[in-house]
């Protein structure tokens, strides 16, 4: 039975009277207010809880990485940062010499070892390889990246909470070996 159509009747002096109708009315009006206050207040209280990291301030990077000058066509850039409650691994893509890993996905405030790796074909271009069953050798556009800038990195950045924090990375190929 629907709480705004319902018609409370009661007999008075042989009369048939509606009663309650308004009063049934303000009545959901005034729970479904409550209902709705209480979810945003809800929601609000579970959204911030979301955004803080405990381990510490995040923040979003951005910058290009060439090799020998010329920009990465596809790597994968690793900032590692230690915070006061644990480590934080924040990862991008490379493409086209330039990356961004916005603030929810960021490094820690502070300074980070930076490592840049090669990064592969993806599965989906191997498979659809696979599949043509055709041999085709093509010129592989990912380029070798020397480990001084990934395992053995000597690369850092010093991440500000309230700058802009754009970070080059100039890369020679005859930094040490080449993994």
């Amino acid at each position: 039975m629907n709480v705004f159509h319902s018609v409370h009747q009661y007999r008075s002096n042989g009369r048939s009277r509606q009663l309650g109708v308004t009063a049934t009315r303000e009545a959901a009006h005034l729970r479904f207010t409550w209902c709705i206050v209480s979810i945003v207040v809800v929601g609000a209280l579970g959204c911030g809880s979301q955004d803080a990291d405990p381990r510490g301030v995040r923040v979003a990077v951005h910058g290009n990485v060439t090799l020998d000058g010329t920009p990465l066509s596809r790597a994968r850039i690793v900032f590692l940062s230690e915070g006061e409650k644990g480590a934080v691994k924040a990862t991008g893509s490379i493409e086209d010499g330039t990356y961004q890993i916005p603030q929810e996905n960021g490094p820690l405030v502070g300074k980070s070892r930076v490592e840049i790796y090669s990064e592969m074909a993806d599965f989906e271009e191997f498979e659809a390889a696979k599949a043509s069953n055709k041999r085709v050798t093509r010129p592989s556009a990912v380029s070798r990246i020397p480990i001084n800038y990934n395992t053995r990195s000597t690369l850092t950045a010093d991440v500000q909470e309230q700058e802009e924090n754009t970070f080059d990375f100039s890369l020679k190929s005859g930094a040490g070996r080449r993994r």
